[in-house]
């Protein structure tokens, strides 16, 4: 669901633009409007634990490492790829393999 103007004025500027692009903020921004029940408070939660939320997103192993506050406890398995995917994309394909291991097991992610 896109975005609506008033939406969009009430976005708040970027609160982690060191590890957060631009476009990626308006993701983050989209997913906690439109998936209320996952994603609310997301954004007070960078504001107010920036040191937190930036040690994880420069992390060596952000898949692995646990979310900053509740959002681990919070958020879904697949949610928080949508985390991962804009904080750090490089390393989605590793986090896709624990996904698949983790849900559908060892016979899909071995060679």
């Amino acid at each position: 669901m896109p975005i609506t103007p008033d939406d969009q004025a009430k976005q708040p500027p970027n609160p982690l633009p060191d590890v957060l692009s631009e476009l990626n903020n308006d993701l983050l921004y989209s997913a906690e409007i439109n998936c209320k029940e996952a994603f609310t408070g997301l954004f007070d939660s960078f504001s107010e634990n920036q040191d937190a939320w930036t040690t994880w997103a420069k992390s060596d192993d952000p898949q692995s490492d646990s979310l900053p506050d509740e959002w681990d406890e919070k958020l879904s398995d697949f949610e928080k790829l949508l985390l991962l995917k804009a904080f750090r994309a490089e390393r989605l394909m590793f986090a896709f393999q624990n996904y698949v291991l983790k849900h559908m097991g060892k016979f899909y992610v071995e060679s």
